[in-house]
């Protein structure tokens, strides 16, 4: 069974370059600027929270997908373009983002970078972060760009306080339920379902309430998932029946019926 995976929720892994109005390939290099001092929550920096199942720094990673990427340190101050200018590549176009944007997505940014093309830019300042030609970068001391307003304001959210945190989950729960649900699988009640990003599950499975469903976990088709269940890092085969049960790292055969309080942990 091939697992999808919810990465860039709309599983564009493969775009390795991007096409300008002329329909050329353009080379594109990511750099993630990441804070040197960022606020601790918990005992865990900012970049380091959880968000079902990946960190907010490893959500910002995977919105590069396939482009070349390369993280750079940065206090509050420095300038941007001396930071970056050291890690220019060969690629046309170069994308700077903060370590902070865990819902940005690459087909977000593809978007951008297409706009950025068409218009025939130097540099776009986003609303967290730069879109812009790598050869006027090598050549300039500063950029100067009018800030974006109102542009894909959900992508750029900033982890600043745990408020921002909270907001973040309720967004990406919210994808993921989203993604889920339009693949074919019915949530009696998807508020109370709790469903990792790299989960997949196969159309025709019905999750009632109070689900939790975490790491690598692989649901086949068919499978029922009665109330309260908790299953990490383990298959479902198509079919069975988990009807309460705690399942941990295990492989539940096809059509098998698992009873309530029944505990499974490989």
């Amino acid at each position: 069974m091939e697992t999808e995976t919810l990465i860039d929720n709309t599983l564009t892994f493969e775009v390795e370059s991007e096409l300008d109005n002329e329909g050329r390939d353009v080379r594109v290099k990511m750099i993630i600027l990441s804070n040197k001092v960022a606020q601790m929550f918990g005992g865990f920096k900012i970049n380091q929270l959880n968000l079902y199942g990946k960190t907010v720094f490893e959500w910002v990673k995977s919105s590069a997908a396939n482009w070349p990427c390369e993280v750079v340190e940065y206090s509050q101050n420095d300038n941007v373009i001396e930071l970056v200018r050291p890690c220019l590549g060969n690629e046309e176009i170069t994308v700077v983002v903060f370590d902070d944007t865990p819902l940005l997505r690459h087909a977000t940014l593809s978007v951008l970078v297409s706009e950025f093309l068409s218009n025939k830019q130097n540099v776009k300042k986003l609303k967290r972060g730069y879109i812009f030609k790598t050869e006027y970068v090598r050549s300039v001391p500063n950029i100067y760009a009018p800030e974006i307003k109102n542009e894909l304001i959900e992508d750029f959210t900033m982890i600043r306080n745990i408020a921002d945190y909270h907001k973040a989950l309720a967004i990406m729960k919210n994808r993921i339920i989203n993604f889920h649900l339009t693949k074919g699988v019915l949530m009696v009640d998807p508020n109370s379902v709790h469903i990792d990003a790299e989960v997949d599950i196969a159309s025709g499975t019905i999750i009632e309430e109070n689900n939790y469903l975490y790491g690598n976990t692989v649901v086949e088709n068919d499978v029922v998932l009665q109330p309260n269940n908790v299953v990490k890092n383990s298959l479902i085969g198509k079919g069975a029946i988990l009807c309460g049960a705690y399942i941990e790292n295990a492989k539940i055969n096809p059509g098998t019926i698992v009873e309530r309080y029944e505990k499974i942990k490989l």
